[in-house]
């Protein structure tokens, strides 16, 4: 009797230990299966002539697949998946549009009763779906979305419409490899700080009081070393920002001073600064002087390099042609090149007004000068080393060209006189 006894227990307690393990494993997963539907809120408010539910969804961004139905005085919103909602009392809140409300078993949908006939429009809005209840008398257009949810429509669609246009950049960015080059200019007068790009860009300056802003659209970082290797004190500070939006070029300017900003094309964009009138005009009478001192000096040399361009070129100096072709009471005329604080400088002293024009094509600046006068290279030196890798003077007819080849990119021409005296 015992072992029967015992052998009875045990037969009939191994299925009940299977359906209590079936019990803890469901009651384990059932937290799981509630978060993974998606958690709604109904709001319900009696307007002016109608009646409006709106069912919402606060983690989404959109509605679900869903059902509207309306059938016997029945009202029924139907989901493709459970969704987790809480019904308030809608009979309370709107007593002459609906008498009950209830959750279907499955979490799949909501029936609402309603008193009498209605007419239904239903509008969706982002993670919102409105449900209006119009009598059958209602004339005119149906009610619509609340001006602050059609602005907040819009203002999700311009930043979607940003964030698309961001990752389009981004990804524009790593096939075309948009690089800015930065070259920093000075002048007696004025100081340019120019942005090279590879690549067309779009650019925007801003200034509020001593800090300025320039807004490339790329979204790639700019070196900086060449303005803040040597920074002017027109400047307290330069940084460069990169976000998603583009590349953000940060000034601290001193007081009083103004930056002005250029596109001279859609690669090329300039800031400019003055310097103070005082100090460019002492910049301006040294550099003044210091050419005229060079001139002095070469005047001593003007001679025999004039005897030599002669004797290259197979002319006699005492014959008539020559006299008629190229005169030699006009001397020589030998460039010389001085510097004005960074900015190098190269001036053709001519002994009267010539016609001249200058022009860049890639790395070389031609000169062009209409004029007899034999014009010779300058000397070499440091100033013109650091910009120019070689210069060459071509006779042609009664016209003399001069071209710069190499000119280094770092030195770029702030400023030209096509006349010179």
């Amino acid at each position: 009797m015992t072992l029967r006894g015992e052998y009875r227990r045990g037969a009939f307690a191994f299925p009940w230990r299977l359906v209590a393990l079936a019990l803890l494993v469901a009651c384990s997963l059932w937290p799981n299966l509630a978060l993974a539907q998606d958690k709604a809120q109904i709001f319900a408010t009696p307007e002016q002539g109608f009646g409006r539910l709106v069912i919402a969804f606060p983690e989404r961004m959109d509605l679900p697949k869903y059902k509207v139905k309306y059938d016997n005085g029945v009202l029924a919103i139907e989901f493709e998946q459970p969704i987790s909602i809480l019904l308030p009392d809608i009979s309370l809140a709107m007593p002459d549009y609906a008498t009950i409300a209830r959750v279907d078993p499955d979490q799949r949908g909501i029936r609402i009763g309603l008193r009498t006939t209605f007419n239904i429009n239903r509008m969706d809005a982002g993670e919102k779906l409105y449900i209006d209840l119009l009598p059958t008398s209602w004339v005119g257009l149906p009610p619509a979305l609340p001006a602050e949810v059609v602005k907040a429509l819009a203002d999700r669609s311009e930043k979607l419409a940003r964030i698309a246009e961001q990752k389009r950049k981004e990804e524009e960015a790593k096939l075309l490899q948009p690089v800015a080059t930065l070259r920093v200019g000075r002048n007696p007068t004025f100081l340019r700080i120019q942005f090279d790009w590879n690549v067309d860009a779009k650019a925007k300056f801003t200034l509020k009081g001593t800090k300025g802003t320039l807004g490339f659209d790329w979204p790639v970082p700019i070196d900086l070393y060449a303005l803040k290797a040597d920074m002017p004190p027109e400047f307290k500070g330069a940084s460069n920002a990169v976000s998603p939006s583009g590349s953000a070029v940060d000034f601290t300017v001193a007081e009083g001073v103004v930056p002005r900003f250029y596109e001279l094309s859609p690669r090329q964009f300039v800031v400019d600064v003055d310097i103070a009138p005082e100090e460019g005009l002492k910049a301006a009478l040294a550099a003044e002087a210091k050419t005229k001192q060079a001139r002095l000096d070469l005047e001593v040399a003007a001679a025999e390099q004039e005897q030599r361009l002669a004797a290259r070129l197979g002319l006699e100096a005492g014959g008539d042609d020559a006299a008629e072709l190229y005169p030699t009471t006009r001397g020589v005329v030998t460039p010389v090149v001085t510097t004005v604080g960074k900015t190098v400088r190269i001036a053709f002293p001519f002994d009267a007004d010539t016609p001249a024009a200058v022009f860049r094509r890639g790395d070389t600046v031609w000169m062009v000068f209409d004029t007899p006068q034999a014009i010779v290279a300058p000397p070499p030196s440091d100033a013109l080393a650091s910009g120019a890798a070689s210069v060459n003077v071509v006779m042609a007819n009664r016209a003399v060209s001069v071209d710069f080849f190499s000119c280094m990119r770092s030195s770029p021409i702030v400023s030209t006189r096509h006349r010179f005296a």
